[in-house]
């Protein structure tokens, strides 16, 4: 009997602390389900993070860029400053909200980085500093296409435009440009440039996808479909715009292009040049 009870008492235990194994899982698995909640969401605002990470880094390398673009136009203006004295200084002043601009950029750069916590709001000044920015590169641009469009009249650049077709034309004809062979391409405009008398002063062969075949003076930019020049010469027409400081010569021209067609008359790809007086 006595045997039977402690038998008893053991069992009554066992039984009780099952209960309190069982409960104690359930406790467990709770906390478990809502840390691997908790991990999650942590997971979710990291990816979150490097996206609005990498949309900034984005924005910054096109900001980079309207600067470099920035620097290359200064650099004509300033050659032809004692004449446009009142334009230069709109063009100064706006140089400096840039760098205003710029340095509040960099200070949301540092923001960003300082707390995770905080980054919502860095964003949103990127943001609205970016667009600032844009602004003020759009009214740079604007200033400085004003200034070149004066220094031409209206007879001057419908002389030198019907000049540079008929240079192109002549090329786009050429069964070596048909051909879409560098090495044949090369010396036909090779020879075209280096006259004196040429009415162009640089030439692009792109393929129907915009693609550079060949380029004097060569250019790092591979792909070219994105240009208005091209999307209008790869529907059949001709193109041209008005007077601006090219990325390739630094100097004032007018950009031309027009369809370069096979014997059958397909549009096989565009030349484009920019023209000049001599």
């Amino acid at each position: 009997a006595v045997v039977a009870e402690e038998v008893r008492k053991l069992a009554e235990q066992s039984a009780e602390a099952a209960q309190n194994i069982t409960s104690l899982a359930a406790d467990i698995s709770v906390e478990a389900s809502q840390t691997a909640a908790q991990v999650a969401k942590n997971v979710e605002l990291v990816q979150n993070n490097l996206q609005r990470g990498a949309q900034v880094e984005d924005n910054f390398a096109a900001v980079g860029q309207a600067i470099n673009k920035t620097s290359e136009v200064m650099q004509d203006i300033s050659s032809h400053a004692r004449a446009q004295l009142e334009r230069v200084r709109e063009v100064s002043e706006t140089t400096s909200r840039m760098a205003a601009v710029a340095e509040e950029t960099a200070a949301s750069i540092e923001e960003v980085s300082a707390a995770a916590q905080e980054q919502k709001v860095v964003m949103n000044a990127v943001d609205e500093n970016t667009r600032r920015y844009n602004s003020i590169a759009r009214e740079f641009a604007t200033l400085a296409a004003d200034f070149t469009r004066h220094g031409w009249d209206e007879e001057l650049r419908r002389q030198i435009i019907e000049q540079g077709f008929a240079v192109l034309e002549k090329l786009a004809a050429n069964p070596a440009i048909k051909s879409m062979n560098p090495d044949l391409i090369k010396p036909v405009v090779d020879a075209v440039l280096q006259d004196p008398a040429r009415a162009i002063q640089t030439f692009i062969l792109v393929d129907k996808d915009g693609r550079t075949v060949y380029a004097n003076p060569p250019s790092k930019i591979t792909n070219w479909a994105f240009r208005p020049w091209f999307q209008t010469a790869i529907k059949g027409e001709r193109y041209f715009d008005e007077p601006h400081v090219t990325q390739m010569t630094n100097r004032v021209a007018i950009a031309i292009s027009m369809p370069v067609r096979n014997d059958q008359g397909e549009i096989i790809g565009v030349v484009e040049s920019n023209v000049a007086p001599n």
